[in-house]
């Protein structure tokens, strides 16, 4: 087994631990069409996970911000165009009220959002957006150090 390989079996494990509720089948069209609306192009290990665990709940959910503060993820945004709230509908929606170069990828229970912002363009991290303080908080660079990160 050659180092990349390697690398990304160790991905695997580290994320097999977090379990996925009620996840809404996608297609790779669909995840394509809703990138080419959002005019973004998402991370790798985020794309996978949303491949097979579309719309779904993690569990473990709960991570904490950079300041050590504790969060809860909800379920992650649906690349399925058809369904109401999706990835596009929820930028289209929050597109005035976000600070630029962030787009949500997951849900909290009390209408808060996980993101993407992009400061770099070839390596966005991960924030949290408070609704209510309009304020972004970071989270982590990647989709897998959130969900190894999960307790």
């Amino acid at each position: 087994m050659g180092r990349r390989e390697q690398c990304e079996m160790k991905k695997m494990v580290d994320t097999m631990s977090v379990k996925w509720k009620y996840p809404i089948h996608v297609t790779k069209n669909q995840i394509d069409e809703a990138l080419k609306q959002l005019g973004v192009t998402l991370p790798d290990d985020y794309i996978e996970v949303v491949a097979l665990n579309n719309s779904a709940s993690p569990e473990p959910h709960c991570f904490k911000l950079e300041n050590g503060e504790e969060k809860v993820m909800s379920y992650l945004l649906s690349f399925d165009l058809s369904e109401k709230r999706n990835i596009v509908s929820v930028w289209n929606e929050m597109r005035n009220v976000l600070p630029v170069n962030v787009f949500p990828i997951a849900d909290d229970p009390f209408g808060n959002f996980i993101a993407y912002q992009f400061d770099k363009v070839e390596n966005p991290h991960l924030v949290y957006w408070n609704h209510e303080l309009r304020k972004l908080s970071t989270i982590t660079d990647t989709f897998t150090d959130l969900l190894k990160s999960l307790t």
